[in-house]
């Protein structure tokens, strides 16, 4: 594996299949646009050239281990590819936006939620740790949530924004598989130190309100309808949301930043 690891990052991939064609070979014949339309087997061996060829690498690798149809790898390589290529922006305000990492961080990620989806606290929590664990993750990107949707939970979560508490809040929350009530929320309430009956007072607020109805406002203008849906420096981003391919994707988007500066 190590060995494996090290000629990916040496840009050599393709070699390792000598024994037999890769899986999915359609994967190496995706045009690359930015790498003078090379299909992506050639883009991904001409170095810093084609930086984009490279930061896909792993991810090729990482596609080619899935128990998925050929098909199905080729749309998710597609759909990386065009989201770390995509330049249409939206409109995100982030005035009242509650931070984890570094204020200075260079990209920004903002994830719309919902306080019904699983999933949302899963990545959120994936996120969180890993800028909580790791100094260059913190510098790096800062991440907070905005709602899609606008029950008396999302308007909980909001109003402990409001209190400053709402990560440890949201992160607390995230491994718990019970319903979402009262007792839950009070229980959560209490272990960090937020008075729950004034939590619940700030709930019904006309400034917590109207903050999460601008919130879905907006994201209904910016055509977001699941959730999580999630935006890279107000980018909309389509492609694996854990946190190792979103960190990844944040890396390429200071190493363009870096390649833009150059020019």
């Amino acid at each position: 594996m190590k060995r494996i690891l090290s000629l990916m990052a040496a840009g050599v991939l393709f070699p390792l299949f000598a024994d037999g064609e890769p899986p999915c070979p359609a994967l190496d014949t995706v045009t690359i646009k930015e790498c003078g339309q090379l299909p992506f087997a050639d883009a991904a061996r001409i170095g810093p050239q084609c930086a984009i060829a490279r930061r896909l690498v792993p991810f090729a690798a990482y596609l080619r281990e899935k128990s998925k149809p050929c098909s199905s790898l080729v749309a998710d390589f597609i759909r990386r590819y065009t989201t770390l290529t995509d330049t249409a922006t939206c409109s995100i305000d982030t005035a009242n936006v509650q931070w984890i990492g570094v204020p200075q961080a260079p990209v920004s990620l903002v994830m719309y939620i919902s306080m019904s989806c699983p999933y949302c606290k899963q990545v959120y929590a994936q996120l969180y740790d890993s800028c909580d664990s790791r100094i260059d993750i913190r510098k790096l990107l800062r991440v907070g949530i905005k709602h899609l949707t606008v029950t008396r939970f999302d308007r909980m979560l909001a109003a402990t924004a409001f209190l400053g508490k709402q990560p440890a809040f949201l992160r607390t929350f995230a491994p718990i598989s019970e319903r979402i009530s009262d007792q839950v929320a009070r229980r959560i309430a209490d272990s960090i130190g937020i008075d729950f009956d004034s939590l619940k007072m700030l709930v019904e607020s006309p400034e917590v309100t109207k903050h999460v109805a601008d919130s879905r406002a907006e994201a209904l203008r910016n055509g977001v309808t699941l959730t999580p849906t999630l935006f890279l420096n107000n980018r909309r981003y389509r492609s694996y949301s854990n946190a190792r391919w979103v960190i990844d994707a944040a890396r390429y988007e200071v190493r363009k930043k870096s390649l833009e500066s150059r020019k």
